[in-house]
Parts: structure tokens; C-alpha cells; sequence
């Protein structure tokens, strides 16, 4: 008897010529690869840039997305009703989180986006709760995002309570929340995370100063600052830089940046606040050798370099026509993400129709880049 080949026994068996089962069986992969593009989203290529933007129709803000390579091609990823308030992104950029205020109880909520299927998931209950939450701040590990949260007390009448600082656990299913401290008296807001998700600071406004928290081994450290603003931990968490406050003889007020070594306890001035300019905001580089800050000039607010080996400050950027804030590093600490606005024109004249604009500069070719206009709050999606 004569022994039948693998061909001609597909074409006895489905009844179709073998070159049509080859055909079909090609077919047949890409259809699964489709569906499953469409299921779970395209991915993403090259850095993206997230930002807030005023839609005027509906007269909210939404956020929006665009790559840096084509900043004309910008999308808008958030549809929400009473507009977002705040948002963060998660340190993969396939996440957004944002709080939305409910207009109705005047309460804040925050939500989940997931940028590649676009599915939308509520995080916290607050509305049901009695209180507002805001301020996501993502981990670096991305499985944490620390929040603000504050009660209504509406039962006892007592008004909107002290913020605390929360926790959102995404490792669990459904994902969890619960304050960062058993005590009731911790208190703080705009919390934000070192470099390695090891540490957490948070600003408290009754102690007047900035609170570190080891999550590790539960290590507090707290550093005095009349500023009001928490500042940036260093990529291993083992420092702080931070902008106090310091009211002068002719009753202006100055802020001025130091180093807090949280380690070893020590304090060391970057900044003189007595040399006429008032400094607030910092950001660590990712390799943690370079800080970035805004000089405030008394006209602008120009951009330093400051190098933590040696504490040389190099100029970065020096512009009087614009004023520059909320500075972002790229992952790879090569480009600055940042916020600029317009005061005055080129003949040194003030402006009275300029809106603010999401702009990048690149460290390696000194090269700044608009991303967006009348826009805000500008952050990285990997």
C-alpha cells in the first residue's frame, strides 16, 4: 500500500487544496493578532508628553496626549463631564491617574486611565465617604499611587478636615486604599516619592515642615520649611532638596533652596537668599548628580543647573521674555519637560494675551521645543 503524504492527507481530511489551507491557516494568525491589537491596544512608541488643556466648548480641562516627535498630532484621552482636576502618570506611561471633582457634593475622586485600551476604572469611593481625595502621586515601582485625602465631617458640621496623606494598593484585585498612618494626627498633603519608591515626603502645614516616611523600616524625618512646598527627594531618597522661606529687613520675602542629607542629618545651603532672587522649585536628575531650579529674577523665572558633586550652578536657560516652572526630567535625564509662559515680547514690552505652553528642552543639544500651547501640568509617558 502506498503511504499517503502529510498534503495530501490535509486535502482528504478539510476537503480544500492544500494551498488553500495555507492560505487560510495566515489568514486565520492575523485575524488573532488583530483582534488582540484591538483588545488590549496599539503600543506605544518613543517618549509621549501628557499635559492639561482648556477644551472651551465645554469649558473644562481634559487631558491630552502627543509624542514628541510630532507635537502637532496631539490626542485628547480623558472625556470627562466635570473636567479633571489634577492627573499623574505612571512611571510605564500606560496609566493615567486623575481626580475629578463632583460638582454636585463638591467632592474629588480619583480614576484610572489606561492609555492603551482606553478602560476607565474609579479608585477610590470618596463621594460615598465623606471626603476629597486628589493629588495622585504616582510610585516609581508603579504598583502605589499616594494621594491627598481630606474629610467633609458634614455629620458633625465641622468643615473640611486636615489633609492625610493615602495610599492606593494596585497589586490587589480590586485595588485597595488606606491611609499611610494608623494615626489619625500624621497629617500632610501633596505628597511625593524618591527616585526608588523607597520613600515618601509630604508637606504638613501644622508643623510647618516637610515629613520623610521610609517605607521600609518606618523611619520619620522631618525637616523644618516655612515655604509650603515639599521639594524633590534624591533618586535613592537619602537627601531632599527644598526651598525655605526668609523674610528680609525690607519685609520681602525670599525663598531659598537647601539639601537636607537625611541620613546623616545635615543641612546645606545651594542657594543665598540674600542675593535678590527667590528660588522654589528644584527637580533630581534620574542618575542623581544634577538638580534643575527655577531663579526667579523679580521680571521671570529663568532655569539653573546646579552640579551635587562640586555645587557649581550653571545657567541653563536664560530667557527674560518667559517665565519657566514645573520642570520634568526624561527617564534617561536627557531632556527637561517643562512650563513656560510669555510675559514680554521681544522689545521687552508685557504681554496681555499669552496663555501657558508645554515646552522641552534638550541638555544635549541645548535646544528648547514647543509641545504644546495653552496648555499645563505637563508629564512624561514613557
Amino acid at each position: 500500500m502506498l503511504q499517503t503524504t502529510y498534503r495530501e492527507r490535509v486535502e482528504a481530511r478539510l476537503g480544500i487544496s492544500f494551498f488553500d489551507f495555507v492560505v487560510l491557516s495566515v489568514a486565520g494568525v492575523l485575524i488573532f493578532f488583530i483582534a488582540m491589537t484591538v483588545i488590549f491596544g496599539i503600543e506605544r512608541t518613543g517618549l509621549q508628553v501628557a499635559f492639561m488643556k482648556y477644551d472651551a466648548a465645554s469649558q473644562v480641562y481634559q487631558v491630552w496626549v502627543t509624542s514628541i516627535n510630532d507635537p502637532d498630532d496631539a490626542e485628547q484621552v480623558t472625556f470627562v463631564e466635570g473636567g479633571v482636576f489634577d492627573f499623574d502618570a505612571s512611571p510605564d506611561g500606560n496609566f493615567i491617574a486623575y481626580s475629578v471633582q463632583d460638582f454636585a457634593s463638591g467632592n474629588r475622586e480619583i480614576y484610572l486611565l489606561d492609555v492603551r485600551t482606553e478602560r476607565v476604572e474609579q479608585l477610590t469611593n470618596c463621594v460615598m465617604q465623606d471626603s476629597d481625595c486628589a493629588s495622585p502621586a504616582y510610585s516609581p515601582t508603579g504598583d502605589l499611587i499616594a494621594y491627598t485625602r481630606r474629610s467633609f465631617n458634614s455629620q458633625v458640621g465641622l468643615g473640611l478636615g486636615a489633609p492625610r496623606v493615602w495610599v492606593i494598593d494596585l497589586q490587589r484585585d480590586p485595588s485597595v486604599d488606606y491611609p499611610l498612618f494608623e494615626d489619625s494626627q500624621m497629617l500632610g498633603h501633596s505628597p511625593v516619592w524618591s527616585g526608588d519608591g523607597g520613600r515618601i515626603a509630604f508637606y504638613d502645614d501644622n508643623t510647618q515642615g516637610i515629613v520623610v516616611y521610609n517605607l521600609a523600616d518606618g523611619d520619620l524625618k522631618f525637616v523644618p520649611s516655612l515655604m509650603g512646598v515639599v521639594g524633590s527627594l534624591s533618586p535613592d531618597g537619602s537627601q531632599l532638596i527644598y526651598a525655605d522661606m526668609l523674610i528680609q529687613g525690607d519685609g520681602m520675602a525670599r525663598g531659598y533652596l537647601q539639601i537636607a542629607d537625611l541620613d546623616g542629618n545635615n543641612i546645606l545651603s545651594v542657594t543665598d537668599p540674600t542675593d535678590g532672587n527667590s528660588y522654589q522649585m528644584a527637580a533630581w536628575s534620574p542618575d542623581g548628580n544634577t538638580i534643575v531650579f527655577g531663579r526667579e529674577t523679580g521680571r521671570n523665572t529663568q532655569v539653573d543647573l546646579l552640579n551635587v558633586q562640586d555645587f557649581t550652578i550653571t545657567p541653563l536657560i536664560e530667557d527674560e521674555r518667559y517665565n519657566h516652572s514645573f520642570f520634568r526630567w526624561s527617564p534617561d535625564g536627557t531632556k527637561l519637560l517643562m512650563q513656560r509662559f510669555q510675559r514680554y515680547d521681544s522689545a521687552g514690552q508685557p504681554l496681555t494675551n499669552s496663555t501657558t505652553e508645554i515646552w522641552i528642552y534638550d541638555l544635549e543639544t541645548r535646544q528648547l521645543t514647543r509641545i504644546a500651547g495653552d496648555a499645563f501640568f505637563p508629564r512624561w509617558l514613557p
